[in-house]
């Protein structure tokens, strides 16, 4: 007797889809790299990625275009750990730039449901901090439902947004400046923290402001 079989549950990976399972890759020479062009069909959910490398299996030399996107991001999110992620349509896309130990993340867009996370990144000597830049960007309608996700205690709720850059210091360390907004509440960041692993050295500036206790007191929980 036949007896169907998901890939998910011989993987012992939880079910997030049913349906079929789609997968085309092309791989051809172009000079001295490797052109790669990949589309997937996993159930409901959608991957694509294409562009040149040296080594597949080093990836020391790649530059790569990447999308995907399904009905459900929670879902999705578990699989790789991640909780406290909405159960929305998702989209990512994006971009990835890799020579040697420097790694470069680009325009990388998450949409899930109609909250919007921006990000980049570069890295000198990836996978080390040390001396990376980064900004990201979100913007949505409600944060009381990322609550979980951003590690917030409270039960704020409403439209929020939020911006943050780190750029590297001469002597080490990175430089941090961050501006968020959620319901009544702002707060900016803005400071340099060494490398030290205890934060000796640093030094940060932190404004806020609440139109009273009682909306402090929700957001953190009190």
């Amino acid at each position: 007797v036949y007896k169907r079989q998901y890939l998910t549950d011989v993987l012992r990976l939880q079910r997030i889809t049913t349906g079929p399972l789609r997968l085309e890759m092309n791989i051809a020479p172009i000079g001295e790299k490797m052109q790669l062009n990949l589309t997937g069909d996993f159930g409901e959910f959608k991957a694509m990625a294409s562009g040149q490398f040296v080594d597949l299996q080093q990836l020391n030399d790649i530059d790569l275009r990447v999308s995907t996107s399904g009905p459900d991001a929670g879902s999705a999110a578990e699989i790789f750990g991640a909780e406290g992620v909405p159960n929305d349509p998702f989209n990512i896309t994006g971009k990835l730039n890799r020579s040697g130990k420097a790694l470069a993340v680009e325009e990388i867009t998450i949409t899930i449901g109609k909250t919007q996370f921006g990000l980049s990144a570069q890295f000198d000597k990836f996978p080390s901090p040390d001396g990376a830049n980064a900004s990201l960007q979100i913007d949505g309608p409600d944060i009381g439902r990322f609550s979980k996700l951003l590690g917030l205690p409270g039960r704020l709720d409403g439209p929020f947004n939020l911006d943050a850059d780190l750029a590297p210091l001469d002597g080490g360390g990175a430089s941090i400046s961050l501006n968020a907004r959620a319901s009544d509440i702002s707060i900016s960041v803005d400071g340099d923290f060494t490398a030290d692993a205890n934060f000796v050295g640093s030094k940060a500036r932190v404004r806020y402001h609440v139109p009273d206790l009682s909306v402090l007191a929700t957001a953190l929980g009190i």
